[in-house]
């Protein structure tokens, strides 16, 4: 890009050249040649200004929906001859609004510098931050070059998680055998882990008698307490269903439900999975642990609302794949007749438990925006849960709503 500058060296040149042409001056004619030197050296000077420039942005790999992540860009000049340069900062290449960040850096030399600014993660998905833009003068100041350089981090921003107050217990297969002895807490089970050392809190009935006699000393059986729990998270993709726009939207309101009781169930040391009717359908089998959860908690970050049929059609194709002795939680807008029957159909034949959560999608029609989001007069389904478009979902899911 030529600057101002730029613009009358090249007229002093041609001026010159006319000049010389006419009078035959020796003068004229270096006059001449030293412009178009001149211009020619900050020309190849501006070709190499991207190598002479170091960039690293430094952010974390993953955030929540509505969080403010800090972000930090760490600039250093190879050759210290530039006063001052520009950097433009892509937080989100595809919102270009409110999204771009620019720094005027003056005298950094060869120093390095670190820029810092917030960037507001509005959506969930897995995006790509990048590219980084520098636009500088070159030590004469005739020529402006905006150069992008290739600087891009992955960001990964998660559906965002309301607490869970109350939740049914959830179906489990395993029943208690030998090594194993249950609790008082409904849906969990202590396993034999080995023996120990007697401590004053043990009780007696722990003792094991043998391992005392061979050590002279008393031993215990020591239990570790365990989860029986067993959830399968069944999300309706139906592209039909998907009333609404961006966060608004019937299956953003699901994508939240699911991460929420997902993680309600992994704090629990529950047996998790997760299946989603999406165009390429989704399907992770139950596990437990912490990076279980992180790995459905990842996937829910970009699952869409693009299936091609129904839940129930989805469900009688997908039989084979739901688990035994175990909770089904279906996430759905479709409170047709076909789908309670294949869901039942389904419990019965995988001897499983239903919770099903319906989510309202009547509210979320453009119509019905302009009203209150939950009107008076309308009561919670027979059985489940119910979430109407605007509800307070840390508050759905504090009282008994189910039956």
């Amino acid at each position: 890009m030529l600057t101002r500058r730029a613009g009358h060296l090249f007229i002093v040149a041609c001026f010159c050249l006319i000049a010389a042409w006419a009078s035959g001056s020796i003068f004229f004619y270096f006059a001449c040649a030293f412009v178009i030197s001149l211009l020619i050296t900050a020309w190849l000077f501006s070709r190499i200004i991207p190598y002479c420039f170091f960039v690293e942005r430094v952010l974390a790999e993953r955030a929540v929906e509505g969080d403010t992540l800090p972000v930090c860009l760490r600039v250093r000049a190879r050759l210290p001859l530039f006063e001052y340069f520009e950097i433009i900062d892509h937080f989100f290449p595809e919102k270009p609004e409110g999204q771009e960040k620019k720094f005027l850096v003056v005298g950094v030399g060869r120093r390095q510098i670190e820029l810092t600014y917030v960037g507001i993660c509005d959506r969930r998905g897995l995006y790509q931050i990048g590219p980084i833009q520098v636009r500088v003068f070159d030590p004469l100041g005739i020529f402006c070059v905006v150069r992008p350089l290739a600087v891009f981090s992955r960001l990964r921003i998660c559906p965002l998680i309301f607490p869970v107050r109350h939740f049914p217990f959830v179906l489990g297969s395993r029943a208690p055998r030998f090594g194993r002895k249950t609790t008082r807490i409904s849906g969990d089970y202590e396993e034999f882990y080995g023996i120990r050392e007697y401590r004053q809190e043990d009780g007696w009935r722990r003792i094991h008698w043998r391992s005392t006699a061979r050590r002279n000393e008393l031993m215990v059986r020591h239990f570790e307490q365990s989860s029986q729990w067993r959830a399968l998270v069944i999300l309706d993709g139906y592209a039909r269903y998907n009333i609404g726009a961006d966060k608004e939207s019937v299956f953003e309101y699901g994508v939240k439900v699911a991460a929420s009781v997902l993680n309600y169930l992994s704090m629990r040391n529950a047996e998790i999975g997760l299946a989603v009717s999406s165009a390429a359908p989704v399907f992770f089998p139950l596990a437990q642990g912490y990076n279980h959860f992180m790995n459905l908690w990842d996937q829910l970050s970009t699952v869409a609302a693009d299936g091609e049929m129904p839940l129930h059609t989805f469900l009688l194709r997908h039989l084979n794949i739901l688990p035994v002795f175990s909770s089904l939680i279906v996430i759905s807008a479709d409170s047709e007749y076909r789908l309670r029957h294949v869901v039942k159909i389904a419990a019965a034949q995988r001897h499983c438990a239903v919770i099903p959560i319906y989510i309202d999608k009547i509210s979320f029609q453009e119509e019905m925006l302009s009203r209150p989001a939950q009107p008076p007069g309308q009561t919670p389904p027979a059985e489940g849960y119910l979430v109407r478009r605007g509800a307070d979902l840390e508050q759905v899911f504090f009282g008994a709503n189910i039956v």
